[in-house]
């Protein structure tokens, strides 16, 4: 029998479904998912999740890659995400009427390219019947930075990319820079009105730009730093996190000692270029 049939007892069908369907809505769990879900790529994985003494704790993701990049949701994401979904677990069960309740559970998440999260819920003997092989597969075209080549090209060259990261330059507070050609020069206000200003001059190779209020990073280089997708698209949909991951991996590629990171004048707009 299945867990909805066992627990709601003589309550109608109709009646049961319709106070599942609004404590699911107001347990704020479908928005937490979501944020397990990370940036933009396909997804296709099963939380497990039970009740402890501390409350209810997720005990596993279930996870493979699929074809075209992605799949299991990002480490930093989840991570990140995984208290809200085990506090919404919570929620769901205390707005649960009765007699329904749940000591255990799982949860199949698809994310397509485009349209909302496919989500499935499974509780207690439904959850322990639940694979991973019952989701379908993710529709659409998945991102460039979940392509395989380009993560297995980013793990042979991880080492060369941390000593870039080393090396990382950022414009602060009291500070400007200009660009001419690959000339950069950043000059720092003196500390008091009668002290001069100082400047530091470098080369650079201009890497690209990365637009915050969009989440829009764009190439500059005269040519693809790299073979793999995303150095190959002109422009891409990053969060700030996956830029910075991705400029350090172009920096080591043109062999670079480090990474210049400024805000321009305009609002939301930072530049990245290879230090040499």
């Amino acid at each position: 029998m299945l867990w909805f049939d066992k627990q709601r007892g003589d309550l109608p069908a109709r009646a049961a479904y319709e106070a599942l369907s609004a404590a699911w809505e107001k347990s704020g769990l479908p928005e937490a998912i979501a944020r397990v879900c990370g940036p933009p790529g396909l997804r296709r994985f099963v939380l497990r999740f039970e009740e402890t003494p501390r409350g209810f704790r997720v005990t596993g993701v279930q996870s493979e890659a699929v074809k075209g990049g992605g799949g299991p949701p990002p480490p930093q994401a989840s991570s990140a995400a995984l208290p809200d979904v085990e506090r919404a677990i919570a929620a769901l069960r205390k707005g649960l009427p009765s007699p329904f309740r749940f000591d255990r559970g799982a949860i199949g998440v698809i994310r397509d390219s485009e349209g909302p999260l496919d989500i499935t819920l499974r509780l207690d003997e439904d959850g322990d019947r639940f694979r991973l092989g019952e989701l379908r597969a993710p529709r659409g075209a998945g991102v460039p930075v979940d392509d395989p080549a380009y993560l297995k090209a980013l793990a042979t060259w991880s080492e060369q990319a941390n000593r870039v990261r080393g090396g990382w330059k950022m414009c602060r507070g009291g500070q400007s820079f200009a660009l001419d050609g690959h000339r950069l020069t950043i000059t720092t206000e003196g500390r008091s009105p009668e002290e001069p200003p100082t400047s530091e001059s470098m080369v650079v190779t201009v890497l690209g730009t990365w637009d915050g209020r969009h989440d829009r990073y764009t190439w500059l280089t005269d040519k693809p730093v790299a073979p793999e997708a995303p150095f190959v698209e002109p422009e891409l949909t990053l969060t700030l996190g996956q830029v910075t991951e991705l400029v350090a991996f172009a920096a080591a590629r043109l062999g670079a000692l480090g990474v210049f990171q400024g805000d321009t004048d305009d609002a939301g707009i930072t530049v990245f270029a290879a230090v040499r």
